[in-house]
């Protein structure tokens, strides 16, 4: 029996550190979608699953407006305005995938956005992409964009037929465990080496 439940604990604390997985997401901007017909105002910083962009002001366009590229993007409302991207505990590290980008106004002229991404390790790293015209297209990035704390990027200038509006930020913000796996695995862990470590009972 001991021999077992000490076999249970070796196998649930290998299942727990199998659970740990990727937590990959998209910050699609979707509580942003609004019917109406306006330039909508959105508060920074911005903040879904776990990160949080800042930039001011932002504007976002309603699904009635000529400039509502498809699904519910946002934009720095400023003159070559900033954007920044991060953790929300602004101490985490994560890797950039992909991004989407549109022209803001469907007859535009698309100009060149340069990402930088500020390294845990110290250093930084850049790669620009020009957007393909009005909608939002996919760009991925290279494999430098990992081991992040921030990455930064300019609207652009203020003329917003040169500017660009950015959606569905793919981001890996490292190993997480899912909650419910950890709370069995541990439990079935402790379980098994409290039942592993009970004296045996002597007959006498």
């Amino acid at each position: 029996m001991r021999h077992f439940a000490f076999l249970l604990a070796v196998i649930a604390l290998v299942s727990l550190n199998t659970s740990v997985q990727a937590a990959i997401v998209t910050i699609d901007f979707d509580s942003l979608e609004n019917p109406n017909n306006e330039i909508n105002n959105v508060a920074s910083p911005y903040v879904e699953d776990g990160f949080q962009i800042t930039g001011t002001p932002f504007n976002s366009f309603g699904q009635a407006n000529y400039r509502y590229a498809g699904s519910a993007g946002l934009l720095v409302a400023a003159s070559n305005g900033q954007a920044v991207l991060m953790q929300v505990d602004g101490g985490g590290i994560f890797d950039l995938l992909s991004i989407e980008l549109s022209i803001v106004e469907p007859s535009g002229t698309p100009t060149e956005v340069t990402f930088v991404g500020n390294l845990a390790g110290g250093g930084t790293t850049m790669q620009s992409f020009t957007p393909l015209g009005f909608g939002f297209t996919q760009f991925d990035f290279d494999g430098a964009f990992a081991n992040l704390v921030t990455v930064s990027w300019l609207q652009g200038p203020g003329n917003s037929s040169l500017g660009h509006q950015f959606d569905n930020i793919v981001v890996n913000g490292g190993d997480i465990p899912e909650p419910a796996t950890v709370v069995i695995w541990a439990t079935l862990a402790g379980l098994g080496l409290i039942a592993a470590r009970r004296p045996k009972r002597t007959e006498t």
